[in-house]
């Protein structure tokens, strides 16, 4: 008995001098939010571990809102072990803006140097959306009431009439039938209208509402809203 424990403790042990060590970038919030009239924005993230580490930062331009220009003043730098950094965003655009955008941004931790336990250094990545605010849109809390759903000629379309970036999970039951269908995306541009496909073209014909989970500006889900569906030829 005492060597199969000592046969399991030397395993969980080498197990342990294997696990992958990583530099962890927290960012503070699960956005970061661009003003227009502020010329750009900014967020805290802090190196979460215990060594020294590089902070590497990307803009990801989505492809089908490339516009505008959002620049880190700071790609690369090197923040202390449990410390923060202030990262800072400027934004360029060749004239005002009319409708929010949206971008993706990385924050990656990268180690300066191999740990002396045999263990594997790996860079871990947190990926969080961009809002980029026009200066003379208000703010609205509940853009997902401009999205307009109508059922044309069996298939499902939802059209964003208003100014705002509606950012919402994937997922539509259809009512009364309460059928599930998937969204390509989890946010839909102003004016743009997305066709959603069903194989169930008889559920379509009895749908009367749609429920979609709503979230809020800071990426927290809200609750269920039921949102009307008109069907035309």
């Amino acid at each position: 008995m005492f060597f199969k424990l000592l046969r399991l403790s030397l395993s969980l042990l080498s197990l342990l001098a294997i696990l992958p060590a990583s530099a962890v970038m927290q960012p503070k919030s699960s956005l970061v939010l661009i003003k227009e009239e502020a010329g750009g924005g900014s967020i805290n993230v802090t190196n979460t571990d215990n060594e020294d580490a590089l902070l590497y930062v990307k803009v990801i331009d989505l492809p089908d809102d490339k516009h505008p220009q959002l620049i880190v003043t700071q790609p690369v730098v090197r923040v202390p072990a449990g410390q923060t950094q202030r990262v800072r965003f400027v934004l360029t655009s060749d004239r005002p803006l009319t409708t929010e955008h949206i971008k993706r941004v990385t924050f990656e931790g990268i180690p300066l140097k191999t740990r002396e336990n045999n263990s594997v250094e790996i860079s871990l990545r947190q990926n969080l959306p961009v809002i980029i605010h026009p200066a003379r849109l208000a703010k609205n809390n509940e853009p997902w009431k401009k999205l307009q759903w109508s059922v044309k000629q069996g298939t499902l379309t939802v059209s964003n009439t208003g100014e705002w970036v509606v950012r919402m999970a994937p997922n539509i039951t259809l009512i009364p039938g309460r059928k599930n269908l998937v969204l390509a995306k989890n946010y839909i541009l102003p004016g743009e209208t997305v066709f959603v496909a069903s194989p169930d073209k008889h559920a379509l014909a009895q749908t009367t509402n749609v429920r979609i989970d709503t979230v809020s500006q800071y990426g927290y889900k809200i609750g269920d809203v039921e949102l009307p569906v008109s069907h035309g030829e």
